[in-house]
């Protein structure tokens, strides 16, 4: 028997299809709402769920732990109004609900953004209908499942964690690669900026409550920066480096704080104060070399970015900007290794393909750049230069009918490449 748990507020366009999605698995569902004052309450009922009122505590994990305690299931399934579980995933879901081996199940949380600049950003490999007109997400592997067992419990205020406890009782846990859909930071900008705005400040109140701990603050400052608070963001960072100087994130944020307001001398006294710190620390590693990668100084961003590769050998963003640094220098040998590489971790990272697919086109191996022009209109349709490449390609062996379609696609997509339009009149 399996048991879904909600926390709600004013849910009411979201919470229907997120209990819709799992409806035919559950035999339980337990909603504790918030205060809402729309019609969220309403719209569970007709999904026979069990309301229960709760007073908000300015507390995640004392809500939700309020609702697994509700839960008449051997098994519980946490989700969020604005999430769903994929159709094809249900059932593989349910069936691991069998298992005597595991207390829990850990999935990946895939957000949808368009914000390709957040730290862990992933194109979307376009393998799931429910992720379609998203650009791409982060992903977040949570334990979401697991059994309904009075050990188990949420701790943190926000950002409410299941692990700490499952680990602190030894409990076992798997790993699953099943994405819960999740749609928070795509539900328009206001929406967006008072959800942040709320975090940041009860992160903040965390950290006064807990001043030893450098985290709450230096989180709180990273959601003042998201929503635009530059000002309030660099106060608390200063603050943690006055109590904490060897605090690597703090300077690390700081960096990208003056990143942002265009202080370049500051960018890069305070990458090398967090580098101080941390040395191996591979998120700033990957992140100033992506800094001196665009100020153009490529000799030293290739020593950092081999440094994060060293450390995580699977850090398929710092193979993809070697490559690209390597392509622009002309060594063309040496940006197809990082590509290739690329695309063994990440196969369906489509901008990947492509240039790898370009690489291939300027060393003269048309045949293998075809495959993987082909294979990145397979992943994304809509992506517009895969599609000139291989025109370009059919041209050359005077296909000229298939030279001409693949590039009139490509125009629909995008109407303003000046070279597409000069071939297809040249065709």
């Amino acid at each position: 028997m399996l048991s879904l748990c909600m926390i709600v507020k004013n849910e009411e366009d979201f919470i229907g299809r997120a209990i819709s999605s799992v409806r035919e698995i559950v035999d339980d569902i337990v909603v504790v709402d918030t205060g809402s004052t729309d019609s969220t309450v309403e719209i569970a009922r007709k999904f026979n769920a069990r309301i229960f009122p709760f007073k908000w505590s300015n507390n995640f994990s004392e809500a939700k732990n309020f609702s697994i305690s509700q839960a008449t299931g051997e098994w519980i399934l946490v989700l969020d109004a604005d999430e769903i579980v994929a159709k094809r995933d249900i059932q593989t879901l349910l069936e691991l609900t069998g298992s005597e081996d595991y207390f829990g199940y850990s999935l990946i949380t895939r957000t949808y953004c368009e914000k390709a600049n957040l730290v862990g950003w992933m194109p979307n490999p376009m393998d799931y209908e429910e992720g379609t007109g998203h650009s791409g997400f982060y992903p977040s592997p949570l334990v979401r499942m697991f059994r309904s067992d009075p050990r188990i419990r949420y701790t943190g205020r926000i950002h409410e964690l299941i692990e700490v406890s499952i680990n602190q009782h030894g409990l076992p846990v798997k790993r699953t690669d099943i994405p819960i859909h999740h749609f928070g930071m795509t539900r328009g900008e206001n929406h967006f900026h008072n959800k942040l705005m709320h975090y940041a400040e009860l992160e903040e109140m965390r950290g006064r409550e807990f001043p030893q701990n450098p985290e709450f603050l230096v989180r709180a400052a990273t959601l003042y920066m998201e929503i635009g608070l530059l000002e309030k963001a660099l106060q608390l960072l200063h603050e943690v480096t006055d109590t904490k100087p060897g605090c690597a994130d703090a300077y690390h944020k700081l960096a990208l704080l003056s990143e942002k307001t265009g202080e370049h001398i500051k960018t890069e006294d305070f990458y090398l104060k967090a580098l101080n710190c941390e040395p191996a620390n591979p998120v700033v590693q990957y992140n100033y070399g992506n800094y001196l990668a665009k100020r153009g100084r490529d000799e030293e961003a290739v020593r950092y970015l081999l440094n994060v590769i060293r450390v995580k050998p699977e850090h398929f963003n710092a193979h993809f900007l070697l490559g690209e640094i390597f392509f622009k220098s002309g060594k063309l040998n040496k940006s197809l290794i990082y590509f290739t590489e690329v695309r063994r971790i990440y196969p369906a990272y489509v901008k990947a393909r492509h240039n790898l697919g370009v690489v291939y086109y300027t060393l003269g191996k048309k045949k293998e750049a075809a495959e993987e022009f082909i294979e990145a209109i397979r992943i994304n349709p809509e992506y517009s230069m895969p599609r000139f490449y291989l025109g370009l390609i059919y041209a050359e062996h005077g296909q000229k009918e298939r030279a001409r379609n693949e590039i009139e696609i490509s125009l629909r997509y995008d109407p303003d490449n000046k070279e597409a339009r000069r071939v297809l009149e040249y065709i």
